[in-house]
């Protein structure tokens, strides 16, 4: 649609082959805002990748509803190297969901993300997002969330927000805060921020928030992401991968409480060895 930029076939595919020529890269991390939003872009995507005379893989973020409707993307996806996937699945109750445009009802989310796992197996990183206080949302339908998210054993990762609601002026606005009198939000700056609406309040959202962290604090298999814990965050996945490990070890450290110090020896050496190749790259050119 307008505003979107997409590259061409033989643009991505010289690009791709240029990184691995010159400096041998095959792990990526792709900054596109929703790699499957259109299954011609899936297609365009694996017939380059598939075409290359070696493999890559790549972590994104994805959109789940969209599996719904075009199962096969995942299969192209598992095929053309996606070994992470950071699912915006904001929020587990319909009404929240029809209001912040997520149409697909809950219980095929919830489908679809058991199905993510059960068809990648362990050979996909998957993080599923939250948003905590949606208009729609209440203490109850976000309490029923963190229970499903108790039970479920699918996800690797969960990562939560607090709904923000800014002025309208922001350079990050959103619809919510565009439209305070729409959604009959009421925002307070002063003494404290704090917002109200017809089914939740801030104070209410930040109660569910430390509920939500109590009820996961020994799950087997999922640990929530910290925005401050940049070295177990997920899109550390292709550093990791870059230093030796393997896609499991990668995993394991990731939704760890602490990284290994091993991970981060191998990173200092890799830093290390960097620096000597750019050191011998400019003895070698004042020679010449």
């Amino acid at each position: 649609h307008s505003g979107t930029i997409i590259k061409k076939p033989e643009e991505l595919r010289e690009e791709l082959i240029y990184n691995y020529e010159n400096f041998g890269t095959q792990g990526y991390l792709l900054s596109d805002d929703t790699v499957n939003d259109s299954p011609a872009k899936i297609d365009m995507m694996h017939s380059v990748i598939k075409s290359l005379p070696f493999d890559i893989e790549w972590v994104a973020y994805t959109r789940p509803d969209m599996f719904h409707k075009y199962p096969e993307m995942y299969h192209k996806m598992l095929d053309m190297g996606c070994r992470g996937m950071f699912l915006g699945v904001e929020t587990l109750t319909h009404e929240a969901g029809k209001i912040a445009g997520k149409g697909l009802h809950p219980d095929k989310i919830k489908e679809i993300l058991n199905w993510l796992r059960e068809v990648g197996k362990d050979e996909v990183f998957i993080l599923a997002s939250f948003i905590v206080g949606l208009v729609g949302e209440t203490k109850e339908t976000l309490m029923e969330t963190g229970r499903w998210l108790r039970d479920q054993r699918c996800l690797n990762k969960a990562q939560y927000e607090l709904l923000y609601i800014s002025d309208p002026n922001d350079t990050f606005t959103n619809d919510f805060s565009s439209n305070h009198n729409k959604f009959d939000i009421k925002i307070d700056w002063h003494p404290e921020y704090h917002w109200t609406h017809r089914t939740m309040t801030l104070t209410q959202a930040k109660e569910v928030a430390v509920e939500w962290e109590k009820m996961l604090v020994d799950h087997p298999t999922t640990l929530f992401e910290r925005h401050g814990m940049f070295n177990t965050n997920f899109w550390a996945y292709p550093r990791i991968r870059s230093l030796g490990y393997t896609h499991q070890q990668a995993v394991e450290y990731l939704t760890a409480r602490d990284v290994p110090q091993h991970v981060y020896e191998k990173n200092a050496d890799w830093i290390q060895d960097y620096h000597n190749q750019l050191k011998m790259h400019e003895m070698l050119h004042v020679a010449n």
